[in-house]
């Protein structure tokens, strides 16, 4: 499960990931939507190193949008995207 909540004072949205077999929540995704693009990002660690997490909506429609999320282990320097997908909602 995905959690979006808003914070309006901080002008924030965070992300949170819930898995049915842990059901700890993940470390928020922060950021913002802006111009028709939103860009979270947190602290994680893969294989034992410390990184960064960017989750990225773009090409947002009303019934669609893409994401794409990356990894970064230069502090932000260079990015490699490890995920993306192209949601469509069908009409009925």
């Amino acid at each position: 499960m995905t959690l979006f909540l808003y914070n309006p004072k901080a002008r924030q949205w965070n992300q949170s990931y819930y898995n049915s077999a842990d059901p700890t929540p993940s470390a928020p995704l922060v950021g913002e939507f802006r111009d028709g693009r939103g860009d979270l990002y947190a602290q994680d660690t893969y294989a034992g190193r410390a990184i960064l997490v960017r989750g990225s909506w773009f090409d947002i429609t009303p019934d669609a949008h893409r994401y794409e999320e990356s990894y970064s282990q230069d502090g932000g320097r260079s990015w490699v995207t490890v995920f993306k997908a192209q949601l469509t909602r069908i009409k009925a």
